[in-house]
């Protein structure tokens, strides 16, 4: 009977080969315990569901950076923290921009411009955010929306450090001037600093 170091190093191997059988066996062997690990750091059920989905996404996409000696165990529930620390951030920043928001809206009589809701500002910034150069949008919502260090982005897309910083700055600019060519950089400047850092 294989061990646990033998048996992982066995399914490495072959995942590194694209043997979707492999992949599949890891997949029954691990998920119901990144499920409950999930739902112990107070993820829904759903999100649950995802987070399941979101990690063995991940190990199909570094499979052929694998190393036959890893542990899979702690290789997944690594991959299971980072995901669900990111998505506490996440969800830290979006209910802090909301309060911060609600905090500053006037108690009377409004003017038009304050009718304009904290969503519909969301909606219109991720639409122009959307039709940014691909690089850029991609980069940017991993550190504003997924709360993700510059570090850790270059990790995850093989890129530097400086690179990164570049691609933010050069989103930030071009945002800024979406909005204030709008006039929304006036009315919202909460939103803006709470929600997308600017």
């Amino acid at each position: 009977m294989l061990s646990a170091m033998e048996r992982d190093a066995q399914w490495i191997s072959e995942i590194k080969k694209e043997n979707r059988g492999a992949f599949r066996a890891v997949y029954d062997h691990y998920a119901d315990k990144i499920f409950y690990v999930s739902l112990r750091f107070h993820l829904s059920e759903d999100e649950a569901k995802e987070m399941v989905q979101a990690v063995f996404l991940k190990l199909w996409e570094k499979r052929e950076s694998l190393k036959e000696h890893l542990s899979l165990n702690a290789f997944l529930l690594t991959i299971t923290k980072n995901n669900i620390l990111n998505l506490h951030k996440r969800k830290a920043v979006e209910l802090a921009g909301m309060q911060t928001y609600l905090k500053y809206q006037p108690t009377s009589a409004s003017t038009t411009e304050d009718y304009l809701s904290f969503s519909e500002l969301e909606n219109c910034t991720l639409r122009f955010i959307n039709s940014l150069p691909s690089r850029h949008k991609q980069i940017f919502l991993l550190s504003r929306k997924e709360g993700m260090k510059n570090e850790e982005i270059a990790s995850q897309l093989n890129l530097s450090k400086r690179t990164v910083e570049n691609n933010i700055y050069q989103a930030e600019l071009a945002i800024r001037q979406f909005l204030k060519k709008n006039k929304i950089l006036e009315r919202s400047f909460v939103f803006l600093t709470v929600w997308i850092g600017l």
